[in-house]
């Protein structure tokens, strides 16, 4: 081993015994008349302090949605382990990817390409090129290109790209001007959670998101060369950036996102599977001549959501949620929606190294309505709807395991969920609810809520291939065998690097 590895090995073990934190870059919150900064992962402040394990699993996207007669989906731009550290383990350089749902023919895919690490000095040149001055990217790999050119005269970023399957050329700008209001904009602040990493292995991850943009205007065209079709797009979509030291392939997210151009109402939601700072959600909205923009969080009680319908998903390899009820409720106002997913949904995966192969992020593109009802009295404020957007993501289950049934799924997919903040949803009325919460007799969370023998605290039954107290075992049995497995393979494929 060299000298150089072994110093950054003596480096990481320091840190994780001190648990020194990292310097985070606070740029500037993105907005309407700065949603041209440069990529923050690539500036020399971000670097301060962070070992190289940790800017190894640094990732920051870009991403994009559009929603169209013709298509909805979404593009996005990644800049991953930035100054290559951990290439071949991590996705490292630049990369894009597109999924999408076709009206004329109903086809649902989605691609994906990663450009290398090598410096891209321009047209015709293979590897990839960022700034951390203002957001621009260049990518090229064959014949498939990735870019990023940004418009500063008009606020305006302009994406490009080709892969297998798909070529697009879209001008994006924030639309709804009157949200570019100061006041509108720090209602609604970039969030930072250093509770994101479950993994103790990669100590002190955090992760920041940005909703830039949460409405767009999208203009331009995608082609989809396996249908043969090019489809004009003059639409509306959202912009998010996200970044941060994470792995987060032992974790993951989901989140769905709507504007309703009719009643002019923005719903954007976040939720991360082991976070308690990045569940939230923003929404913005008039009431009577007032413009309001609201945050709810779940950390505080004000948030709290739940799937009843899951499936598997045989290419995904994982259990995938067709539903999503989400209520939040504050002092002034109570909103409640649902996202009906059902089968517009599609995996985006990779083989491009043993951890992207394990790892899936399921891109969705639900139909989502809500209300939003002043607190207290029920006034209906606002009744909104729309085609919208959002991603599952989760590691996948190992290769060659039996599939499970939409009810084993539903058992699984328990524990994606918050309380309600508005009282007990128990339909097996075992005092128990299926999202839990302090409306409930019982706060615990019933991972089975139309059995009332299932509970937390009831009796485990040997042999009936039934989670009966709710512990996150059947028959006594660790059900996530497959993610220590996961585990497992990661510290390997990691100590195989450093020691090579």
């Amino acid at each position: 081993m060299s000298i150089s590895k072994i110093l950054r090995c003596l480096a990481t073990a320091l840190l994780f015994l001190l648990q020194i934190e990292p310097t985070v870059l606070r740029s500037p919150q993105a907005s309407c008349a700065t949603g041209l900064q440069g990529w923050q992962v690539l500036s020399a402040d971000y670097q301060k302090g962070k070992p190289f394990f940790l800017d190894g699993v640094t990732f920051q996207w870009d991403y994009f949605m559009v929603h169209d007669e013709g298509f909805t989906g979404s593009i996005g731009y990644v800049v991953a382990d930035p100054r290559q550290h951990l290439a071949g383990l991590m996705p490292s350089g630049g990369n894009a990817a597109i999924s999408g749902t076709f009206t004329e023919t109903g086809e649902i895919a989605a691609d994906y390409v990663n450009f290398g690490t090598n410096l891209w000095t321009g047209p015709g040149m293979q590897g990839y090129a960022a700034s951390a001055d203002i957001r621009e990217f260049h990518g090229e790999k064959g014949d498939y290109y990735g870019h990023i050119i940004p418009v500063p005269e008009n606020n305006t970023l302009i994406l490009k790209g080709r892969t297998e399957r798909f070529e697009w050329e879209l001008a994006v700008s924030q639309d709804w001007a009157d949200r570019c209001d100061a006041a509108y904009e720090e209602a609604f602040p970039a969030v930072t959670g250093y509770d994101v990493g479950n993994f103790a292995f990669i100590p002190l991850q955090h992760w920041s998101v940005d909703m830039t943009w949460l409405r767009t205007r999208v203009r331009g065209y995608i082609r989809n060369f396996s249908e043969d079709i090019t489809v004009p797009i003059d639409g509306h979509g959202y912009r998010e950036q996200a970044w941060g030291p994470w792995a987060f392939n032992f974790s993951g997210w989901d989140f769905a996102v709507v504007s309703d151009n009719a009643s002019q109402v923005q719903w954007a939601l976040q939720t991360y599977h082991d976070s308690a700072v990045m569940d939230y959600l923003d929404v913005g909205f008039y009431d009577g001549g007032d413009l309001k923009a609201e945050r709810f969080s779940a950390a505080a009680g004000e948030l709290g959501w739940y799937h009843t319908a899951w499936h598997y998903d045989e290419l995904a390899r994982q259990c995938m949620p067709r539903d999503m009820t989400v209520i939040a409720t504050n002092s002034r106002y109570t909103v409640e929606a649902f996202v009906d997913i059902g089968d517009s949904q599609v995996p985006m995966l990779s083989d491009l190294t043993p951890i992207t192969s394990q790892y899936v992020i399921m891109c969705r593109f639900p139909f989502i309505t809500g209300t939003i009802k002043r607190a207290g009295t029920g006034d209906l404020i606002a009744s909104f709807g729309g085609q919208g957007g959002g991603e599952f993501s989760i590691a996948r289950r190992p290769s060659g395991n039996d599939t499970l049934s939409s009810e084993d799924c539903a058992v699984w997919g328990g524990r994606f969920t918050a309380p309600l903040p508005l009282g007990c949803i128990d339909t097996d009325k075992d005092g128990y609810g299926y999202a839990g919460g302090p409306g409930c007799p019982y706060p615990e969370r019933d991972c089975d809520d139309t059995d009332p023998l299932v509970y937390p605290g009831s009796r485990e039954k040997m042999g009936n291939q039934i989670d009966d107290n709710c512990d996150g075992k059947i028959d006594g049995k660790v059900e996530k065998l497959w993610q220590k497995l996961f585990r497992i393979m990661f510290l390997y494929s990691f100590l195989q690097y450093i020691f090579n």
